[in-house]
Parts: structure tokens; C-alpha cells; sequence
């Protein structure tokens, strides 16, 4: 695809094991290193030990009443952890005001790191956590024992009142991290105020940005790089525009004539551009040159050969899923669509393109008609999106996006990256009907537009970003986790013109993701014409689609006879046409049971057999003449069935007006 492409409740409360204290992020050399936090759990903790002194007692022989020292409680310091970089780090200052400490929505959990030493018998610790919305959040208690269970000076943490969760004994010292899920929350200032014995010792507050952060943790530099496609003279997929026509209304696909020159990605690869962006974000640290280098060695770029016009044509889309192929190539498990639902539990005031963020991180979305950027959050005030433009390699902000595409990354287990893509180039709409009936697309003469099932259907004009020459529009659909059966698709005429239609297969064979150009076939349509195909999958067959015409023609029983033969148009046994029609483009496909020698076609009774070219498998277009009032044409042919030989015999009717 070239550019453009279309391609609450609160997380358990925790404490959490940790450090002694953190100067810096890079992390101190400590006895014990903190365990990975359990993120699905509702409630927990996990304890470390800080510097566990023996408790005070008196010298023997001391008769007074002795007067216990109360605990010194104290704050240390915010703390987050990045979803990206899974470890605990201390939370930078606003580089704009360097007071307040910031997390943010993409982090999976954020909170503040408080100590205690010198615990005494039946001490408690707890906190709460108030919300920028006004709702809060109680810790249960962290108490001290100096007895417990037959062991001495001992913490014990409970995940409700009476219900202890762990105990550490030995010492009265203890670090602790209070906190509570931060993914996919409310943004905003929270405040935070810790207890001892029922006693408030400390309160502040952090602010949750609804941003991606800017910077890694570890090596400081930008999670989402901004790539300039600008910089790149590289030559862009296999288009090329010739010396007389330098426009992308010229593009082809290079043959090698001598007044050919180089399509290149500072012309038409912002997509590419912002696929490397995202791809580097989750751990696959690509150029788009380089992606692009690969893109071309593993066919990862759309192309369309028009057979009217005789070149190739509609080259440079980048194929989404093999944007994901390339992240497996690096050994980083992405996604593109499946499995990138809206997380359940996220804040419901968030936006559902905020939820993708915060969830999934940087995405795909259409900024302008022509034009896609890569997303990264919001500002401060949620009044505007946050993007690294691949044009001039610039960060800046943008108003709500028309649509995004989603990518999703390694931090996520995928259980079906399985999906079905149709690409359509011509003036019209996709609709297409699974086994359940279910539907996915737009209806324009009835203007209604379907999403009955999982999966995406979008469009995309492409757009030269060095000239702002505007380019032809593309569709694309994708049925995500598709079920096995028989799917129906009509491509709906918006326009007269021909079309060309391809399909990919995408998932995990083997162990190994594959993405696979199934099928593509050409037509001519005009307005409010419906064109039907037939779409047989089965999974366990690989990334494979059987094709058959939308209509078989009916009449014969059972349905495998009656599929010998099949239409993509007409798409019924009688067909009304306007008056003054001369011809129409018969579409018939021919299944793999067909005996090619066996097959006759009628036309108001004159043999045309001679204009078809059966061949068991294929399809073909044949324009038959038509003549004013009615037009019949009687179509047979013979299948070879397991057991059997069986006759499929069609009669379709075309009146012209």
C-alpha cells in the first residue's frame, strides 16, 4: 500500500516488592531484584526486604515501663511501570515545570514507594487513592507482628480485611510500592495519601498523561522514532513514472524502458514511513528504506495489473499483514487488526481511538482525505491527537482522526491472527456475508453500512506528498478470525470503469505466520450493478481461499452440482437491462469438477459454445450480444463427483428495456 494506507474499575491495588532506594534509572545493585507484578490479579503484593534491624528491647534487669518509639514512616519517591519496559522506574518531572511527576495511560501501573523502620507489635500501614473524577480507591492494610504463625517480626499484607496475602518475618524494616493499574485509566491528577496507624504521614499527587511516553526509560531515546520519508531518494516498491509523464496519475510498475524513472519513498511512502515508526516502537528497530528493501523481497507490496489499459497499475500499497511478517522475521510477535479489540476494563470517558492507544500503543490514522500519520496519545487537555508526521519528521498534534488502522505488539498473547483481505480498485462498494449471514461493508443504494462481524472496511486515496497530486481510491475489507464456510461478496458500482479485485490469506501455520495472495480478478461495472463472488474457506487448509460465482444458477440439487458452473454477474436468473443495451459481460466460473469437453452454451438458440474456454478451476469473462426484449442463454456442462457423473444445466434470462 502506498501513502496514504488505509491500511472504572482500578487494577488490583499492590505492594510490591522493590529497592532500597533509586537515585537515577539506572537500577542500583540490590540483594534481591523485584519479581515481575501479576497484572491480571484483581489484588497482591510482594515484599522486600530493606534493612531488617532486630527490634528494641530493654537491657535485662530494667524494671521501668518501657515507651515503644513509634515506626518512622516516610514517602520516597512516584514510581511507574512501562508496559513497554516492564520494571519499575521513578517518575520524571514535567519538563515544562519540573514539579509535577508524570505517568502515563500507556503505563501499566503507576503508584509511590513508601518506607518503614522500626515497626512495632500491631503497627498498620494503608493508603488511598483518589481520582481526577472524584472516585477513589482504600488499600487494605499492611500490618506488623511481632509474632506470627511461630515466626518473629513479621509484615504481613492483605488483599481484604483478614484475608493475608504474603508475610515477610525477620526485621522491622520493609520497602513498599502502593499501586494501583494505571493502563487505560482516567488521566489526569491523582492523589495519594498513606496512613500509619490510622494517621495520615504523607499525601501528593502524580498526573497520568493520555500519551505514549516520549522517551525510553533505559537508553532515553524516543519510543516512537520519528522517521522523515522526506529524506529517503530511495526508490519506492517497483514503481516507476516516465520522463513525459511524471505524475502519480502515470505510475507503473518498472519494465526497464529507457524513459522510465524511479518512483521514491519521499513521493509515496508514508505509509512505509509510518509502518517503520511503529514497527521500531515494538522492538523490531527498522529504517524505512530497510523495510522497504525487505517489503520488496518478500512481495510485500500490492500490485494490479490492468488488463484494459494493458500495465500495471495500483502498485505501492504496502500489505499490512506483511508489515506483521517482518516483525516475525525479528522475532517480535505483532498483530494488524485481530485480536486488537477494545480492552474491557478500560475508563469509559476515554474515546474508543484512546483505548486502542492506551491498550495497544502507536496507530495508524487518517489525518486528512488523503494523508495517514502515526498516533501516539493525546495533549494534556484530550482536545487533540498527538503524532509523529512522516512528512518532514515532525511531532505535532492533529484533530480526531476519520479512522485508524490497527497494529498491536508483543506484549499481547494471539490466539487467532487469522484474516481474510480483499483490495478493490474502481469506483464502488464492498459488502460481504458470512456463514452466519452476518455482515461487513456498505450498501450504497441503500446507504447503510455493516459491521456484524470482526473485521474493518475502509478506504484510501492515494496521494503523492512531494507534488499533492491526488491519486484513484482503493477499498479494503478484512474479515478477522474467519469461520469456516462459504462467504458471499458483492462489489456495488458507484461509477462506470473497470475493477480489478484481489485476496489474501493471513495467520499461524505450522508455527510460522503467513500472508498469501490467494486470488485477483478483473471486470467492468457501471452504477447500482452488483457483481458476486463466492469465497470458500477452511483453515485447516492454510492460507488458501476456493473461488465460485456469488450465484450458481440454481436448479440443480445437490449444491455441489449446481456449482460446476457459477456467476460473478449476473447475480440472478433473470436480469432487467436499459433500453439500448447491445451486450453483457457474462463472468462464469467453472469448478474443479468441470469436464471442459462436456460444456455448451445456447444463445436464442445459436450454439456459442466457440466463445467460451472452460478450464476446471478457472473463470472468464464472455460479452454476449443482446438484442431488444428477451435474451436467453442455456449454459451445461458435465462434473466428475466421487461417485459419479452429474449434468449442471443454467437458463438465464436478460430483458432489455
Amino acid at each position: 500500500m502506498r501513502c496514504p494506507r488505509f491500511m472504572a474499575s482500578v487494577f488490583a491495588v499492590f505492594f510490591f516488592l522493590f529497592l532500597a532506594s533509586v537515585s537515577s534509572v539506572i537500577l542500583p545493585a540490590y540483594a534481591s531484584v523485584p519479581a515481575m507484578p501479576s497484572l491480571s490479579e484483581e489484588r497482591g503484593t510482594v515484599p522486600l526486604k530493606k534493612d531488617f534491624a532486630p527490634s528494641f528491647k530493654l537491657p535485662a534487669g530494667n524494671q521501668r515501663l518501657a515507651l515503644v518509639a513509634p515506626a518512622v514512616s516516610t514517602f520516597t519517591d512516584w514510581y511507574r511501570y512501562p508496559s513497554e519496559d516492564r520494571f519499575w522506574f521513578p517518575m520524571a518531572k514535567d519538563p515544562e515545570t519540573g514539579v509535577e511527576s508524570l505517568a502515563y495511560f500507556r503505563d501499566a501501573l503507576a503508584g509511590a514507594m513508601t518506607s518503614v523502620s522500626g515497626a512495632n507489635d500491631n503497627d498498620a500501614w494503608t493508603a488511598t487513592l483518589a481520582y481526577p473524577g472524584g472516585t477513589s480507591q482504600n488499600w487494605p492494610p499492611l500490618k506488623f507482628f511481632s509474632a506470627y504463625q511461630g515466626m518473629s517480626n513479621c509484615f504481613v499484607s492483605y488483599t481484604a480485611p483478614g484475608l493475608p496475602s504474603w508475610y515477610e518475618c525477620g526485621g522491622t524494616s520493609l520497602d513498599i510500592i502502593w499501586y494501583a493499574k494505571a493502563q487505560c485509566r482516567q488521566p489526569g491528577l491523582w492523589t495519594m495519601r498513606f496512613y500509619y496507624n490510622g494517621a495520615e504521614f504523607y499525601s501528593g499527587q502524580f498526573r497520568v498523561l493520555p500519551q505514549i511516553p516520549e522517551k525510553t526509560v533505559y537508553a532515553q531515546t524516543s519510543k516512537v522514532p520519528l522517521y522523515n520519508q522526506f529524506s529517503y531518494a530511495d526508490h519506492y516498491d517497483s514503481v516507476c513514472r516516465t520522463t513525459a509523464c511524471t505524475g502519480m496519475a502515470c505510475d507503473l510498475k518498472c519494465a526497464g524502458a529507457p524513459n522510465e524513472t524511479n518512483a521514491t519513498i519521499a513521493q509515496e511512502g508514508c505509509y512505509l514511513t509510518d509502518a517503520a515508526m511503529i514497527l521500531s516502537y515494538h522492538g523490531a528497530t527498522v529504517t524505512p528504506p530497510d523495510l522497504n528493501t525487505w517489503l520488496n523481497a518478500n512481495a510485500g507490496y500490492e500490485s494490479k495489473y490492468d488488463t484494459k489499459k494493458q500495465r500495471w497499475t495500483k502498485t505501492g500499497h504496502v500489505k499490512p499483514d506483511m508489515v506483521v511478517k517482518y516483525a516475525g522475521s525479528r522475532g517480535v510477535a505483532m498483530s494488524y487488526d485481530n485480536d486488537v479489540s477494545l480492552p474491557v476494563d478500560a475508563w469509559a470517558g476515554l474515546s474508543d481511538n484512546e483505548k486502542y492507544l492506551c491498550a495497544y500503543g502507536p496507530q495508524m490514522g487518517k489525518v486528512s482525505s488523503t494523508h495517514w500519520a502515526v498516533l501516539t496519545g493525546m495533549n494534556q487537555a484530550r482536545t487533540l491527537y498527538a503524532v509523529n508526521e512522516s512528512k518532514g519528521g515532525v511531532a505535532g498534534t492533529t484533530t480526531a482522526p476519520r479512522e485508524i488502522r490497527k497494529f498491536s505488539g508483543p506484549e499481547y498473547i494471539y490466539r487467532d491472527r487469522t484474516a481474510i483481505e480483499i483490495n478493490f480498485y474502481s469506483p464502488g462498494e464492498l459488502l460481504i456475508t458470512d456463514p452466519l449471514g452476518r455482515r461487513l461493508g456498505y450498501d450504497p443504494i441503500n446507504k447503510a453500512a455493516y459491521n456484524e462481524m470482526p473485521g474493518l472496511y475502509g478506504s484510501d486515496t492515494q496521494h503523492d506528498d512531494v507534488s499533492g497530486e491526488v491519486g484513484h481510491e482503493a477499498k479494503e475489507l478484512r474479515v478477522s478470525k474467519p469461520m469456516d464456510g462459504d462467504y458471499i461478496l458483492q462489489i456495488i458500482g458507484t461509477g462506470t470503469d473497470s475493477y480489478g479485485v484481489t485476496f489474501a490469506v493471513s495467520g499461524d501455520w505450522n508455527g510460522v505466520f503467513e500472508s498469501e495472495d490467494v486470488g485477483e480478478f478483473d471486470g467492468s461495472i457501471t452504477t447500482g450493478e452488483i457483481h458476486s463472488y463466492g469465497l470458500n474457506f477452511v483453515r485447516a487448509a492454510g492460507p488458501a481461499l476456493a473461488f465460485h460465482g456469488g450465484f450458481d444458477g440454481a436448479g440443480q440439487r445437490p449444491k455441489d452440482v449446481n456449482k460446476f458452473l457459477s456467476y460473478f454477474s449476473p447475480t440472478n436468473s433473470q436480469t432487467k437491462l436499459p433500453a439500448g443495451t447491445t451486450s453483457f459481460p457474462l463472468m462464469i466460473t467453472y469448478s474443479k469438477e468441470t469436464i471442459a469437453a462436456t460444456f455448451k452454451a445456447v444463445l436464442n438458440g445459436i450454439d456459442v459454445t466457440s466463445s467460451f474456454k472452460p478450464v476446471p478451476g478457472g473463470h472468464e469473462t464472455v460479452v454476449i450480444p443482446l438484442a431488444a426484449g428477451r435474451n436467453v442463454i442455456e449454459l451445461s456442462v458435465d462434473g466428475a463427483l466421487p461417485a459419479r457423473t452429474a449434468h449442471d444445466a443454467d437458463r438465464l434470462v436478460f430483458i432489455v428495456q
